[in-house]
């Protein structure tokens, strides 16, 4: 990760910033299109995402930088608003981002069960995903589901 980063910065450099646009694209989509061959065997989606998000801040900068623009606003307006990212290809398809989603780990469940005398403790051991399921989404999967 450290060292496609480090790739990427001298790619994106200020030194580039006479550099065309589309020569800068075509050697960003070089570089990412043999790092996409050579780690796509693998769950490498998070890694991924995180590559793709600072070629875009980087790409952004320099635009921001060629137009004597301080920040990243202007550039990521300019590489947004070109409609095909300028030519910019993607490691990560978008329709494969990860989740930023976390799920909390619950190991236990009570519920209580209302009778005449006394209230019942009932206590319903579930596996960590079903519960976090179940508190995420509001179903509940347990016997003593009221």
């Amino acid at each position: 990760m450290a060292r496609a980063r480090s790739s990427i910065r001298e790619l994106t450099g200020r030194r580039r910033c006479h550099v065309p646009t589309y020569r800068l694209v075509a050697d960003l989509n070089q570089f990412l299109r043999g790092w996409r061959q050579y780690y796509r065997w693998g769950n490498s989606t998070v890694r991924f995402a995180r590559i793709d998000r600072y070629v875009e801040e980087r790409m952004a900068l320099l635009l921001s930088k060629r137009h004597a623009r301080s920040g990243r606003g202007y550039g990521l307006k300019l590489l947004i608003g070109s409609g095909n990212r300028l030519g910019l290809r993607q490691l990560c398809s978008p329709g494969s981002r990860p989740m930023t989603l976390t799920l909390r780990r619950v190991s236990s469940l009570s519920r209580y069960r209302d009778n005449d005398d006394y209230a019942e403790q009932v206590i319903m051991p579930r596996s960590r995903w079903a519960a976090s399921l179940s508190v995420l989404t509001g179903l509940s999967t347990g016997r003593y589901s009221a």
